[in-house]
């Protein structure tokens, strides 16, 4: 095929005679041809996916292009990507060493248990992470996983229930626990940091390892570690439950549906990155980003899941890559004034959705943002969130969407102002223009990022909205006489006072020409009637 048009040889024949046998010989011969739709599928689906389908969960961050250093711990290194950190660590595998020894000591834990279960799913961790990791022997490796996730929780135990402290042992106990109190900020953002990090499933196998008569697996192990992140900002949604018993029912039916994709498997020619998974994975990582117990990849992603909405921000993986990433914009806060658009402080659901509606009129519209509350972590905290969306495994862009809305809504100083007056900006030590550069600064991050369905749908009804003839002619007739509260207010009591004056001048019209309508009348009436009444 050539141009897109066949070619037909030399020595066959094509005339006005209709197809000869001959003809039709050649034709079927190149139905019978071998293809390569097979290779050809197998490398779209693959770019599609990319490493999600070599099951990695963990990924290491690079430099940017324009110089920008990836997130670094500052206090202590989980996992094996940060183990050279540049930073003097606080806690490091020596410190770790202590807890673990106290661990084991003081709280029966059967380290021996722990490494043989380590042994045992050395190859499944392992695979969680992008790199080769081939420098590090089984035993530091499983070494390394039982003082990370020993430290991992002791620290979420010490914000909590404190279960790992002992009846007779309070002093030692307070010895490492008075520490971890003093740096929890600094630890609890290394936590927090994309690619130091270990499987959460090794955290919950370290639960298993400890005696039967603690009390410390008497609480879910993602409601302890959320709450040792309980004060970091954004809060936790509310609407985001943990359900246990459906992670067992998910469980159960992923081993009859792998059985029934396994017995398919033999029949149909499949690729070998999808005959693998139990459900493909853009079917499957909806689910697990919305929380499906079980299916949490480490502690970012447990905290990602806690703070985004209960649904929308979903991005098809299928999306990725194949559409052009628009830039998509909306006007400043000021300018979306003009257009008559409020703001309004919303108090329920995630601190990170944003939703606009027009009034019963269409005339004005209302953006409804939740409280903005920046602090020194925030920083650290969104790039990393922002970070983890751009992983593979991930399809939920919520931070992502949240910063490019923010960035454009926040432009200038003005801009923060307006809507800290209406209670959307909380008072901290940021200031007006610290917030302008903090999400200036994010925006960098999600640079030719294509945006989830819920975001553009936002800036295209924002848009409609701001673009109306008579949404832009009120907005544009509030600004002049109503800039603000006390000026609108004035305006309807002036406007009250001129119908009030107006009615008391028409009053007095009437009353000083009805006597005379009344008077004149009654003559006509006397007229008619008396003559009558005299006749009778």
């Amino acid at each position: 095929m050539s141009g897109g048009r066949w070619s037909v040889p030399d020595d066959i024949e094509v005339g006005k005679g209709g197809i000869s046998k001959r003809n039709i010989e050649w034709f079927e011969k190149k139905l019978t041809e071998a293809d390569n739709l097979f290779k050809k599928g197998e490398a779209l689906l693959e770019k599609i996916y990319g490493d999600a389908s070599n099951g990695h969960t963990i990924f290491k961050c690079e430099r940017k292009g324009d110089g920008r250093e990836p997130p670094e711990p500052r206090a202590v290194a989980i996992g094996p990507y940060h183990r050279n950190c540049k930073n003097q660590l606080k806690f490091d595998d020596d410190y770790k060493l202590e807890i673990t020894r106290f661990m084991a000591k003081y709280c029966s834990l059967d380290t021996k248990k722990y490494l043989n279960e380590m042994e045992e799913n050395e190859e499944a961790v392992r695979s969680c992470y992008d790199k080769d990791l081939s420098e590090w022997s089984s035993a530091e490796f499983q070494m390394m996983l039982l003082l990370d996730s020993s430290f991992i929780l002791f620290v979420i135990d010490g914000f909590r229930m404190r279960s790992l402290e002992p009846d007779y042992h309070y002093v030692e106990y307070m010895a490492l626990h008075l520490d971890v109190r003093e740096h929890s900020e600094p630890i609890k953002l290394d936590l927090l940091t994309v690619d130091n990090q270990i499987p959460f499933f090794t955290i919950r196998i370290l639960l298993g390892c400890f005696s039967q008569d603690g009390a410390i697996w008497e609480e879910p192990i993602e409601e302890l570690a959320l709450c040792c992140f309980d004060d970091l900002w954004p809060i936790k949604n509310e609407e985001q439950v943990l359900e246990q018993d459906l992670g067992k029912k998910r469980n159960e039916e992923q081993v009859s549906e792998k059985e029934r994709k396994e017995e398919q498997a033999t029949n149909t020619r499949v690729p070998l990155f999808l005959e693998e998974q139990e459900t493909p994975l853009f079917l499957e990582v909806e689910e697990m980003n919305r929380g499906a117990p079980g299916q949490f990849h480490h502690l970012l992603h447990l905290f990602h899941w806690s703070r985004i909405p209960k649904e929308g921000y979903q991005m098809d993986h299928e999306d990725r890559g194949s559409r052009d990433a628009l830039q998509l914009y909306i006007p400043s806060a000021t300018e979306l004034k003009k257009s008559a658009t409020k703001f309004k402080k919303k108090h329920s659901g995630s601190s990170l959705n944003i939703a606009f509606n027009r009034g019963l009129t269409s005339v004005s519209g209302v953006i409804s943002i939740p409280v903005l509350q920046l602090y020194d972590y925030s920083k650290p905290i969104f790039r990393n969130l922002i970070a983890f969306e751009a992983t593979p495994t991930n399809s939920v862009l919520c931070f992502t969407a949240y910063a490019a809305c923010m960035s454009c809504v926040l432009q200038r100083e003005d801009d923060v102002k307006l809507l800290r007056e209406r209670g959307i900006v909380a008072s901290t030590n940021y200031k007006d223009a610290d917030i302008v550069k903090f999400f200036e600064e994010l925006n960098k991050e999600i640079e030719g990022v294509e945006m989830p369905e819920t975001l553009r749908k936002l800036y295209t009804d924002v848009m409609d909205h701001h673009n109306s003839r008579i949404s832009k002619w009120w907005g544009d007739f509030m600004l002049q006489f109503c800039p603000n509260f006390w000026v609108g207010l004035s305006l309807v009591a002036a406007i009250l006072i001129f119908i009030l004056s107006f009615l008391q001048a028409f009053s007095g019209m009437l009353s000083y020409y009805r006597p005379k309508t009344i008077n004149d009348f009654t003559q006509k009436l006397a007229a008619v009637v008396i003559p009558q009444y005299r006749q009778i």
